[in-house]
């Protein structure tokens, strides 16, 4: 019965005469015929494109839904008596006439002389040419408008007229170095379309030394700034970095010599780098040197800094504010950097005023000098004084950590709770300065009111907020203490320790708590932290003793054991037995959620090995 039902439905669907006697509304008609359009029910479809059509004659949309259908049955005579339809319903415009113009290079009629008369009567009118010449250029009559294109040009005096279309059309022909050639008389026009066509021709692919050389001279032989530009940054992709220096110096782009720079230190061409800053610094107007002063201060600050985060996927926690500490070390042998930013940022917080910079020598006098007084009055200062408000939360979180830092719990507290409610703070602020209330919290041992607070926050945040995954995971080491306070207290002091750079004392309070545990899971989760401590104390041997010393629990045991494939990897340098250890995670765990980075690093080292 069903089955009749439905085929009785069907068929009323597709008589096109009674749905337009039911219905008037076009536009109700026309999805209708681009839902059967899409089933493959064409000639149903098109037989309601064409009433609708007829009944508004003069509606672009109704018209191409129809047109479309029409080429490709390749019904000739149709698309002609339609385009007559629709021109003349259009008054005959000029704009209409463009798709007679199409109807007839299609259907191979004499569209030759409609271009011409086109082209004729609106020699002047380069926007509507432009819409002509694309009829021709996206119906297989490139050749023709190619040759018209000069003539407009000459006439128009325009050398830009078209140039941007063709240099899209020479890049889809592989002819890279016509492309550039047509880029560059569009920019000569449209100089501030300067970003967008330096990354079009940036996606070029490896082109033979004989294109390349066409292009360079293409680009050598303009006259104008932007083409040095894209100079610059094609010499920069061909490798030939002292040209691109070199140029960029002597047409006198400093802001574009500062971002190469930093594209040079990032090749670690460290000698270089600094020689440009410098020269940046020196020969640059005040706000570019400001600039190149900042970033070369940075640049020497990340350098003089050791990145102790060796294991990419089985460091313990990954940062998480509440289990690390604030504190970086400095390379002995590049403590001479630090100072010299120092000075760097000394000076231009000094003379020109500017806290950003201030910011950043807080940063190096509070996390890598330890000079908690100092900082804490930098970030002081720059919260009284900024209008930022970004600058203004970074400094008052930074005050929080100075006195955690100091040992100072009551006073975090207060500086939270006589800043937290004021009304320049959007409620995502609130949330960072709540979350360090939920640290000082956790140092405290208050559980019950962390889980719930924390549970609250996490209610609000998607799963791709930055700290969904940092509150998840304080929120599982919660659980694991459920009941257990008293130990809770002492775990909780050795994550203080930590936050203070005392290691040592947090290493012989997670030894004792380990002595005396009898639950597997917390066992596991200690034991795991203090393999990590270890690592960062460089004492590898009593880290793989730690990891060794016991089978761990839960994801502590996939943690542990990649923990050990990556101290083969990254610290040893044992890629043999690194591969061993990282193939055996990957058979016996296929459900980890640390398969996928697993496995990418275990392709890379076979990689390496094989090279």
């Amino acid at each position: 019965m069903i089955k009749y039902i439905m085929i009785y439905l069907l068929v009323c669907f597709l008589i096109p005469e009674k749905v337009i006697a039911q219905s008037n509304n076009a536009e109700s008609l026309y999805r209708r015929a681009r839902g059967l359009e899409n089933t493959g029910l064409i000639d149903e479809a098109e037989n309601i494109y064409y009433q609708i059509f007829i009944k508004n004659p003069n509606n672009e949309k109704y018209y191409n839904a129809l047109k479309k259908i029409l080429i490709k049955k390749n019904d000739c005579l149709e698309m002609m008596n339609n385009v007559e339809i629709f021109s003349n319903a259009r008054a005959n415009s000029k704009y209409s006439k463009i798709n007679t113009l199409e109807i007839e290079i299609i259907c191979n009629a004499d569209w030759e002389n409609t271009f011409n008369n086109l082209v004729e009567k609106n020699i002047t009118d380069l926007a509507f040419l432009n819409k002509v010449f694309s009829k021709l250029m996206n119906n297989g009559q490139a050749e023709y408008a190619l040759s018209s294109i000069p003539k407009i040009r000459k006439i128009s005096n325009k050398e830009s007229f078209y140039a941007n279309e063709l240099g899209y059309y020479y890049m889809s022909m592989k002819k890279y170095d016509q492309s550039v050639e047509e880029f560059l008389k569009h920019l000569k026009q449209f100089p501030n379309h300067l970003e967008m066509i330096n990354q079009r021709i940036a996606t070029f692919p490896e082109l033979s030394k004989f294109t390349n050389e066409k292009i360079i001279n293409h680009l050598i032989s303009s006259d104008t700034k932007e083409s040095k530009i894209i100079l610059a940054d094609f010499y920069f992709k061909l490798k030939l970095i002292n040209e691109s220096v070199g140029l960029l110096k002597k047409y006198g782009l400093m802001s574009e010599l500062l971002s190469l720079t930093q594209n040079i230190e990032k090749l670690n061409q460290i000698d270089l780098s600094n020689e440009l800053f410098i020269y940046i610094i020196e020969n640059g107007n005040q706000k570019i040197a400001q600039k190149a002063v900042f970033e070369f201060a940075k640049s020497l600050e990340n350098r003089s800094f050791i990145d102790e985060s060796q294991l990419p996927i089985s460091q313990f926690m990954k940062k998480n504010s509440f289990f690390s500490s604030p504190f970086v070390k400095i390379k002995d042998s590049d403590s001479n950097l630090m100072h010299r930013a120092i000075s760097l940022y000394d000076s231009l917080s000094t003379n020109q005023l500017d806290l950003n910079s201030f910011y950043r020598l807080g940063e190096i006098q509070f996390r890598a000098l330890e000079d908690l007084d100092a900082a804490f009055e930098i970030y002081k200062e720059i919260y009284g004084r900024s209008y930022n408000r970004d600058l203004r939360l970074k400094a008052l979180k930074r005050m929080i950590d100075v006195s955690l830092a100091k040992g100072n719990l009551e006073t975090s507290k207060q500086i939270i709770n006589e800043h937290i409610n004021q009304n320049i703070w959007s409620e995502d602020d609130r949330i960072e300065l709540r979350m360090k209330q939920n640290q000082i919290l956790f140092y405290e041992s208050n559980i019950d009111f962390l889980y719930d607070d924390l549970s609250i926050i996490l209610k609000d945040f998607s799963v791709d907020h930055k700290d969904y995954n940092e509150i998840l995971d304080v929120m599982r080491v919660l659980i694991i203490f459920k009941n257990k306070q008293n130990i809770f207290e002492k775990y909780t002091k050795a994550q203080f320790k930590i936050h203070q750079n005392r290691r040592n004392e947090a290493l012989l309070i997670l030894n004792d708590l380990l002595i005396g545990c009898e639950d597997n899971l917390l066992k596991s989760l200690i034991s795991y932290q203090l393999a990590s401590l270890l690592i960062k104390q460089n004492k590898i041997d009593a880290a793989i003793e730690q990891l060794k010393s016991f089978k761990h629990e839960g994801v502590y045991n996939e943690l542990s054991l990649l923990m050990l494939a990556e101290i083969d990897d990254y610290l040893l340098k044992d890629y043999t037995a690194a591969k061993k250890q990282y193939y055996d995670f990957l058979v016996n765990y296929p459900s980890s959620i640390y398969q996928e980075p697993t496995r990418i690093r275990l392709k890379k080292i076979t990689e390496l090995s094989i090279q």
